[in-house]
């Protein structure tokens, strides 16, 4: 997985993950990332994260995240 494009952008996807644990939502990310790795000259880099249970009007929904987050949204049909 690549970096994202700016610190800045690193920090607005950080805050969608945040939100997530303060709705309690549970969040997966598929590792822990090396403090040196997260901002380095390399890039800024963020953990693939999956979010699971959310909430169809959440922030987290309504809202373009733009990096390596998936929501995960349970359904009763496909209608």
């Amino acid at each position: 997985m690549g970096p994202v494009v700016s610190k800045e952008h690193q920090h607005k996807i950080e805050k969608y993950i945040e939100i997530a644990r303060q709705n309690g939502n549970e969040v997966i990310v598929a590792g822990i990332m090396d403090e040196n790795i997260k901002t380095s000259d390399k890039g800024y880099f963020i953990m693939p994260t999956v979010i699971l249970n959310v909430d169809d009007e959440s922030k987290l929904m309504t809202e373009e995240i733009f990096g390596p987050v998936v929501c995960i949204v349970p359904f009763d049909t496909e209608d």
